[in-house]
């Protein structure tokens, strides 16, 4: 085999790798979207809890609540949700790694875990429950 036709197959097999490492690395499911959900607490909604008089939040302490989701980087609002009626969120969201926070409303408590880091992945969904916190004693 002379020296020409060896630079030719060296050239068209590191050609074939390269293309190959490109095709695994932009394939769909490294891109596609990935999810992030969770479930809003509200805690304590009663100064006092008596064992035969449960404490139960209202759809007040929810309703209108937006649930955001920021850029890690920048802290800029990428999405924003309302808490739905069964008190949880979902945000479909390319992989990366986001802010999770939620609306301050006076008089209806802070937000007790956030706000706060999630990673997500492709295809995946990474759950990451809300606490609100009523400040009550």
């Amino acid at each position: 085999m002379s020296y020409k036709y060896r630079i030719i197959i060296i050239v068209s097999v590191t050609i074939l790798f390269i293309a190959a490492g490109a095709f695994i690395l932009l394939k769909p499911e490294n891109t596609a979207p990935g999810n992030i959900e969770g479930k809003v607490s509200v805690a304590p909604v009663c100064p006092l809890v008596e064992l035969d008089k449960p404490c139960i939040s209202s759809p007040a302490d929810y309703l209108d609540r937006m649930v955001f989701v920021k850029d890690a980087k920048d802290g800029k609002i990428i999405d924003r949700k309302l808490i739905d009626s069964n008190k949880s969120y979902r945000f479909e969201i390319a992989p990366g790694k986001y802010i999770i926070d939620i609306e301050q409303k006076e008089g209806l408590g802070i937000g007790g875990n956030v706000p706060a880091e999630v990673s997500v992945k492709p295809q995946e969904t990474t759950n990451f429950d809300i606490v609100i916190d009523t400040e009550l004693k």
